[in-house]
C-alpha cells in the first residue's frame, strides 16, 4: 500500500521524524557494536594477558625441575655419568613441588646412594658407561596413593651409544602444589576456567557453577555443547585467542591460551551478559530516554504545527487568490517566526507583483506604441522596393528603422537605420526622441548633411547631461538624380550589391554618433547608379555580434556571403532570409542586442520583383 502524506504534519513525520528516529536507532546499533567489540576485544587482551601470566607461573613452577635435568645434557653427545645424576637428583629433591625421583639406571655401582631410588640393569665396564639423556614428557595427572594427592611425572629417557633405551628419570610432581597459585586467584574462582592436556582432556576446573560432566576427572573437552567444539577447533589453529558464542549479545565468550614448556592449554569462558552488562545497561537507558523524547517531540510538534498550519493556510488561501488576480488586504502576522515571516513577505510580495503588473501593462502600452512608430509595411514604387524590420531583445528596444517619403510622388525617398546606447525602456525613450527629430528635419532641410546636422546640435542638448547618443545610417534616393545619397553618423556602413554581377561595396564615409559633438559638421556620400538594378542592405550592430551556445558571433563574414543570394530576391523576402540565417545561427540564445535590418531594391519593377 502506498501512502501519501497529505498534511503538512504527516510530512514532517514522515519526512523528518520518522528518518530521524531511524538515523539515531542506527547510530544507537552502530554505536552499540562497536562499544560491544570494544569490549569484547578489551576483555579478550585482559583474559590472553591472565592466562599468559597463569602459564608463566605454571612454567617457571615446572621449568625448575627440568632445568636442573638439563645439566644433564651438557652439549652434543655429551656423556651423562651416574656421578652427575646423583648430584641432580639430590637438589630436584629439595623443590617443593617434588613429591620424589625415580631413577632407573643401568649398572650396580650408583646403586649405593641412598636418596635415588635405583633400579638396576646388567652391569656393564666403567669405562664405556657413557649415556645420554633424550626428550622430556609430562604424564597426565594421577591420584598417587603414597602423596595422598595428584601427581605428574616429568619423565626422560636414557639411550647408550647404539641409540638404545637404558634407563630413565622420572620426576614425581604434585598436580595441585604445582597450580595452587592459579587455583587461588579470584577470576578462576569466578570465571568457569579449564586445564586441558594434549589429547584435550580436561586435568581441572573450576567456576562459579559445574557442569555435571565437570565433576568427573579427566572428561574430554568438547563434548558438552557447540560453543566448546568451537573453542577445540580455534585451539588447533591457533596458540592464543578468544571465541564468541551464538547471539547478539553473545551466550558466551571463551579465551584460550596454549603453555609453551608443557602441553597444556588454559581455557576460561564466561556469560556474554558478564562481559557487555556495562553496555547492554546503557543501551536499554537509552531506548527508554529516546522513547521518551520521542513522544515529547510529537506532542510539541502537535501543538506547534496546529498554529504553524493555520498561518501556513492563510498563506495558501490568499495565494489562490493571487493567481485568479484579485489582491486582498494584507494578511495579519500571527506569530513572530517563519510563518510570520513569511506572512510579511507575502503582503510585500503582493504589493510588488500589484505595482509591477500595473509597470506591465505601461511596459505592453509602451511596446505597442513602439511598434505602431515603425513602418507597418513595405514601400514599393515603379522601381523601388524598401522592406526593413525590428527585433527587440527586450519588450521594447532602442532600434530605429523608418521609411521616410517626400510630399511630392517624384521626390525623395529616405531610409534611416539607428541604434541607441542601449536598450530597454529609456532606450526606446530616446529612439522616439531620435525619431521625431529626424522626421522634423527631413521636412525642413535641404541636403542629408544640413538634416543631420540638425538632428545632432537638437539631440546633444538633450545628452549633455545623460550621456546618451545614437548612431544613425541616412540613405536617400534621388529619383531625378539617379543616386544614392548617404549620410553615417558612427553607424556600420551599408553594402550596396549590383544585381547583374554580385559585386558589392560598402557605403562608407566619416561621421561621429549622434548626441556627442554639437559642432559636428557631417558630409553627404553620393554614389551614380549607373548599374541597375542595385540591392542595398543597411544592418545595426546586433546583427554582427549575435552569438550562438558556444560564443561564436555571427559576424559579417556571414553577411558577405548572403549579399549575392539576396540581389535574386525582393526586399521583403531578402531581410526574412537574414533574420532567419540569424535565428538559426543562435539556436534559441537570447539576443543581447536589438536586430535591424533594411533592404532597399532600386531599379526594378518593384511588381515583378514581388512576384520571384
Amino acid at each position: 500500500m502506498n501512502f501519501q502524506p497529505k498534511s503538512l504534519q504527516q510530512r514532517i513525520l514522515l519526512y523528518t521524524i520518522l528518518p530521524t528516529l531511524l538515523l539515531l536507532i542506527t547510530v544507537s546499533l552502530i554505536g552499540f557494536i562497536f562499544v560491544r567489540n570494544l569490549l569484547i576485544t578489551q576483555w579478550g587482551e585482559t583474559t590472553i594477558a591472565r592466562l599468559e601470566r597463569s602459564a608463566e607461573l605454571i612454567e617457571t613452577r615446572i621449568l625448575e625441575p627440568k632445568n636442573l635435568l638439563m645439566l644433564l645434557q651438557n652439549g652434543d653427545n655429551a656423556s651423562v655419568h651416574g656421578e652427575l645424576v646423583h648430584r641432580v637428583v639430590n637438589q630436584i629433591k629439595e623443590l617443593d613441588i617434588v613429591e620424589d625421583v625415580i631413577v632407573t639406571w643401568p649398572d650396580y655401582y650408583h646403586a649405593a646412594g641412598p636418596d635415588p631410588v635405583m633400579k638396576s640393569a646388567a652391569p656393564v665396564d666403567r669405562d664405556e658407561r657413557t649415556y645420554e639423556l633424550r626428550r622430556f614428557d609430562i604424564s597426565s595427572p594421577e591420584y598417587d596413593d603414597w602423596v595422598n594427592n595428584r601427581t605428574i611425572s616429568l619423565i626422560s629417557e636414557f639411550r647408550g651409544v647404539n641409540d638404545e633405551i637404558v634407563g630413565d628419570i622420572e620426576v614425581i610432581i604434585s598436580f595441585d602444589d604445582l597450580l595452587e597459585q592459579v587455583v587461588n586467584a579470584s577470576w578462576w574462582k569466578t570465571d568457569k576456567t579449564y586445564l586441558l592436556d594434549d589429547s584435550q582432556n580436561v586435568l581441572v576446573t573450576t567456576g562459579d557453577s559445574n557442569d555435571l560432566e565437570d565433576n568427573y576427572p579427566m572428561r574430554t573437552y568438547g563434548t558438552v555443547n557447540q560453543f566448546e567444539q568451537d573453542i577445540l577447533h580455534a585451539i588447533v589453529n591457533s596458540s592464543s585467542g578468544i571465541v564468541l558464542g551464538s547471539g547478539i549479545p553473545p551466550e558466551q565468550i571463551g579465551g584460550f591460551y596454549h603453555l609453551k614448556q608443557v602441553p597444556w592449554t588454559l581455557v576460561v569462558t564466561v556469560p556474554g551478559k558478564k562481559v557487555l552488562a556495562p553496555i547492554i545497561l546503557f543501551l536499554r537507558h537509552y531506548m527508554l530516554s529516546l522513547a521518551l523524547c520521542i513522544g515529547m517531540i510529537l506532542l510539541f510538534m502537535r501543538i506547534s504545527m496546529n498554529r504553524m498550519a493555520a498561518g501556513i493556510t492563510q498563506v495558501s488561501r490568499a495565494s489562490n487568490e493571487l493567481a485568479s488576480g484579485r489582491f486582498g488586504a494584507p494578511l495579519a502576522v500571527m506569530t513572530r517566526d517563519e510563518v510570520g515571516e513569511l506572512t510579511e513577505n507575502f503582503n510585500k510580495m503582493s504589493t510588488q507583483l500589484k505595482q509591477r503588473l500595473e509597470l506591465k501593462k505601461n511596459i505592453d502600452l509602451a511596446r505597442e506604441v513602439q511598434q505602431s512608430l515603425l513602418p507597418q509595411n513595405s514601400l514599393r514604387r515603379d522601381d523601388i522596393d524598401i522592406h526593413g524590420t525590428v527585433l527587440f531583445c527586450d519588450d521594447t528596444g532602442g532600434d530605429y528603422f523608418d521609411i521616410l517619403e517626400a510630399a511630392d510622388e517624384d521626390g525623395t525617398i529616405g531610409v534611416v537605420v539607428g541604434d541607441v546606447v542601449g536598450h530597454g525602456v529609456g532606450a526606446a525613450l530616446f529612439m522616439t526622441t531620435v525619431r521625431s527629430l529626424v522626421r522634423s528635419s527631413f521636412v525642413q532641410s535641404d541636403t542629408p548633411e544640413d538634416m543631420m546636422d540638425n538632428v545632432n546640435k537638437l539631440l546633444s542638448r538633450d545628452t549633455q547631461t545623460s550621456g546618451g547618443f545614437a548612431t544613425l545610417f541616412y540613405l536617400e534616393f534621388d529619383r531625378s538624380l539617379q543616386s544614392l545619397r548617404w549620410v553615417r553618423a558612427g553607424h556600420d556602413p551599408a553594402f550596396a550589391v549590383s544585381c547583374p554581377s554580385g559585386e558589392f561595396a560598402e557605403l562608407k564615409g566619416d561621421g561621429v554618433a549622434l548626441g556627442v559633438d554639437p559642432q559636428w559638421r557631417y558630409v553627404c556620400n553620393e554614389l551614380p547608379l549607373t548599374k541597375l538594378p542595385q540591392t542595398v542592405v543597411i544592418c545595426s550592430d546586433g546583427i554582427f555580434e549575435a552569438t550562438n551556445e558556444a560564443g561564436e558571433a555571427f559576424g559579417k563574414q556571414r553577411i558577405y556571403e548572403l549579399l549575392p543570394d539576396l540581389v535574386k530576391l525582393p526586399s521583403e523576402k531578402a531581410v526574412n532570409r537574414i533574420i532567419g540565417e540569424i535565428q538559426a545561427f543562435v539556436q534559441g540564445s537570447a539576443l543581447a542586442d536589438d536586430i535591424t535590418v533594411a533592404v532597399i531594391r532600386i531599379g526594378e519593377d518593384a511588381d515583378r520583383t514581388q512576384d520571384r
